[in-house]
């Protein structure tokens, strides 16, 4: 299963403030998609969103039927600028 999606950026400059930090850190994020009822990970991916499209191959559950996954976007230099979101995934 592919999931893709994109994103708006409004500067170009990756390289965050971090004044305490001894050297440039770049902006860079983790795509995770996993199913927090069975506590598993189908599908993780760390970019830097240099590009507006970010597409992540995940291994679709093996059991037939509905299924409630979540789609995190996990910042590693931000605070609160995470991002949760439902997917419902039917496997045939």
């Amino acid at each position: 299963m592919l999931i893709c999606g994109s994103y708006c950026k409004t500067e170009n400059n990756d390289v965050i403030k971090a004044p305490y930090f001894p050297f440039d850190k770049r902006e860079q994020w983790w795509v995770v998609v996993g199913d927090t009822k069975v506590n598993k990970l189908y599908g993780i991916k760390r970019t830097s969103l240099t590009e507006t499209n970010v597409k992540l191959d995940i291994e679709a559950p093996s059991m037939k039927g509905k299924h409630e996954l979540t789609l995190y976007v996990v910042s590693d230099s931000y605070v609160s600028t995470d991002y949760q979101y439902k997917l419902e995934l039917n496997v045939v």
